[in-house]
């Protein structure tokens, strides 16, 4: 993984040769600039994922084709990752038990988005608002389908925090003062809000062992077998190595 810096927008990290990655995740392009979309082409991202759902997109500065593909939608309870004015989420207290909550309900949709990274001939972006939660979930699916260890996946997803704690600190901190939060309360909410720590991914990682694996659950939202030989071709060339394309 290799961190990157894209003018416009944070959080970048892309999984690949460094001037080469088949995959980037990053935080919102909303406000990307020319400079920042001359990074995106000089890498060759052929198509955006965005995860937001219509009411958080704003208008698209970057002449990249976009596919949205909500993992909540705009009537749904919102995630705690959409706006930090709440001071817990309504899908849990944890990340643990938030992250949890989606992988039982949003299993449709989040396996919807590894197939479009999978069925994505190029380099494929994929974001949300701060491109921690959402971005965070689908890319550790992806990366766990294309064969990437699990430490490696866990590792990828704790480099979030520096980067959200940077640029969104003052964000969260502003809408939570507002709130009659305790000390405790406000320090938990902010966390919650800028915050990955490795634990919540490993947690993920034990509650997809329940339905027998990240294989078993991809396999059960839909992910097929030609996609799953896509995206660990594409990982294997990555790291200049013959893919393993058998399936458990």
């Amino acid at each position: 993984m290799t961190i990157l810096s894209v003018p416009g927008t944070y959080n970048v990290r892309g999984i690949g040769s460094a001037a080469s990655p088949w995959l980037l995740r990053s935080a919102t392009l909303d406000a990307i600039t020319e400079a920042g979309a001359s990074v995106l082409a000089r890498l060759k991202v052929a198509l955006v994922l965005d995860l937001r759902d219509s009411g958080e997109r704003g208008v698209v500065r970057h002449p990249i084709p976009v596919h949205h593909l909500p993992i909540f939608e705009a009537t749904d309870a919102a995630p705690h990752g959409q706006s930090p004015v709440s001071p817990v989420s309504p899908y849990g207290e944890t990340l643990e038990e938030i992250y949890e909550t989606i992988l039982y309900a949003r299993a449709a949709q989040l396996t919807q988005a590894v197939a479009v990274v999978a069925d994505t001939p190029g380099t494929v972006l994929v974001h949300c608002a701060a491109g921690k939660d959402r971005t965070g979930l689908v890319v550790a699916l992806t990366l766990l389908a294309a064969g990437a260890a699990p430490d490696d996946v866990v590792d990828d997803y704790a480099r979030s925090t520096t980067e959200v704690r940077l640029f969104r600190r003052d964000l969260a901190d502003a809408a939570l003062r507002e709130l009659p939060l305790t000390e405790e309360e406000y320090e938990a909410a902010l966390s919650l809000h800028l915050d990955s720590p490795a634990d919540a991914l490993r947690h993920v990682l034990t509650v997809l062992d329940r339905f027998g694996g990240v294989e078993a659950y991809l396999v059960r939202g839909g992910l097929t077998i030609d996609q799953f030989h896509a995206l660990r071709e594409r990982y294997a060339a990555s790291l200049g190595t013959d893919p393993d394309t058998a399936l458990d």
